[in-house]
């Protein structure tokens, strides 16, 4: 079966609720799920991507540490601090060092994951209006923007034309009172799989915090609209990582993914080894 993946997803909300959206074959009638609470940040990683996202004075908190290294680097180049030429050295040195490690967190989504030999899966569908609570990092668009999350807050399902979805929602965050979350970015974002999509399966453990989750890590294949005449549109390969906090749900998910003849054979033919990033 062949289903294409929408060129636009659901109506943009940015209420900031912590709801599921409203089912709408049948389960109207059952209460509301909430969404899994944001992740603390508790690792180097973490706090490096909240650095990147929460805004001061309108500008990311890890480039205003950027800044003050370079100022410190410019306050001693004039003479006023001892150790002149060591110390621009140094603010130098860590701002290489800030910038380098930052892009590199950045190329991976600041997370790794460590598969694992998928043994003795089996395919089981989901009911149509089921939604399983998890953490979803990499791509998500709404109204045709783009952004990079990272363990965003979400809920998988799979529609009744075998599309599976993910459902997530940004909320306002403050850091410290001194910092929040930028507000074009609060509300709900979404991406589509397509089973003739995807690319790739892989289970293992999704590293990102103080305690690793099981996941589940879909490459697809994903359409970018052009944004100018340089850069015109391109269909490209993304992975996504569904993280669960219950090792079942991971499980359920990769059964629900093992519907379709396409996902079998990429989760058959591939060998788990680890990511090098």
């Amino acid at each position: 079966m062949k289903s294409a993946i929408p060129r636009s997803g659901p109506t943009h909300s940015a209420n900031g609720t912590g709801r599921a959206p409203p089912a709408t074959d049948g389960a109207a009638s059952r209460p509301p799920i909430e969404f899994p609470p944001d992740r603390p940040l508790r690792s180097l990683a973490s706090a490096y991507y909240a650095a990147g996202r929460f805004l001061a004075g309108g500008l990311p908190l890890s480039r205003l540490v950027s800044l003050l290294l370079l100022a410190l680097a410019g306050i001693w180049s004039t003479g006023l601090l001892p150790g002149r030429w060591i110390g621009i050295a140094l603010a130098l040195l860590l701002f290489i060092v800030h910038i380098g490690y930052s892009l590199r967190l950045r190329g991976r989504d600041y997370v790794v994951f460590t598969p694992s030999q998928s043994t003795g899966a089996t395919a089981t569908p989901l009911a149509g209006d089921e939604k399983i609570p998890v953490y979803v990092t990499g791509l998500l668009s709404v109204e045709g923007r783009y952004r990079r999350f990272t363990f965003a807050p979400a809920f998988y399902r799979t529609f009744a034309t075998g599309e599976h979805a993910l459902l997530s929602l940004v909320r306002p965050r403050r850091l410290s009172r001194l910092a929040s979350w930028p507000q074009d970015e609060l509300g709900m974002w979404y991406a589509f799989i397509a089973p003739s999509h995807i690319r790739s399966l892989r289970t293992g453990d999704l590293h990102f915090g103080a305690q690793p989750l099981p996941a589940v890590a879909v490459d697809y294949a994903v359409t970018l609209p052009a944004k100018n005449r340089l850069r015109r549109q391109r269909t490209t390969t993304e992975t996504l990582y569904i993280a669960a906090t219950d090792p079942q749900d991971a499980g359920r998910i990769l059964g629900d993914l093992l519907c379709n003849a396409e996902a079998v054979a990429v989760l058959s033919n591939h060998v788990a080894q680890p990511e090098l990033k």
